[in-house]
């Protein structure tokens, strides 16, 4: 099973505002990271498993991000690159 990196806000279940992608290192690794804010070098964050994702409404950053390497969603809209809306603050690349 394939597993997607998180930031400590997801784990928590707060909302998802910014999704980016390289490719995977590891047989486990989905080459995803999920972020509820701007990263934070402190944040240990964890793992979930791709499946885990299916209930969350992601599909468009997902595929934005598989795509351009980052997306960012302000409100309900979803945009390629790492420039967010006000919410999320500033996210790059993992």
């Amino acid at each position: 099973m394939k597993a997607v990196i998180v930031d400590r806000g997801v784990l928590e279940g707060e909302p998802i505002c910014a999704v980016s992608y390289l490719e995977p290192e590891h047989h486990w690794d989905s080459g995803y990271a999920l972020f509820a804010g701007p990263p934070d070098p402190t944040d240990e964050g964890g793992l979930l498993c791709v499946d885990c994702l299916l209930d969350l409404d992601i599909a468009p950053g997902l595929a934005l991000a598989r795509e351009h390497g980052a997306a960012v969603r302000d409100g309900d809209k979803w945009t390629a690159g790492d420039q967010p809306g006000p919410a999320c603050g500033n996210v790059t690349r993992r």
